[in-house]
């Protein structure tokens, strides 16, 4: 490897070792969220993937805590005060309805071939 393009290597390792472990999509989703709901409006989002699910519910407890419903194709859960505890799919939306959840997670639908 000829040394000018080693060092566009070192450049480029520098640069990504900077940004440590920055979730840039997270942060502006986030953001995003706190605009949206400045105004103590509900939020229902939708996901395709438990996988995606999970991971916001985890980035929001912290912040929302009980607050958060989350339905999914694997099931419902909701925060009982000490763990997530699997409910009846109904309990989120009622929830969602009588604002006891500020926040769900839903299936996205998908397209019908």
């Amino acid at each position: 490897m000829a040394p000018s393009e080693l060092r566009d290597v070192q450049r480029i390792l520098d640069g990504l070792s900077k940004l440590g472990s920055t979730d840039t999509k997270m942060e502006y989703f986030l953001d995003a969220l706190q605009t949206a709901t400045d105004d103590g409006r509900p939020v229902l989002l939708f996901s395709e993937y438990t996988g995606t699910v999970d991971c916001l519910r985890e980035a929001l407890f912290p912040k929302y805590g009980v607050a958060i419903g989350c339905y999914t194709g694997v099931g419902a859960l909701s925060w009982d005060g000490h763990k997530w505890k699997t409910v009846g799919k109904d309990v989120i939306p009622g929830g969602f309805a009588k604002a006891r959840f500020g926040f769900c997670f839903a299936p996205m639908p998908r397209a019908r071939a």
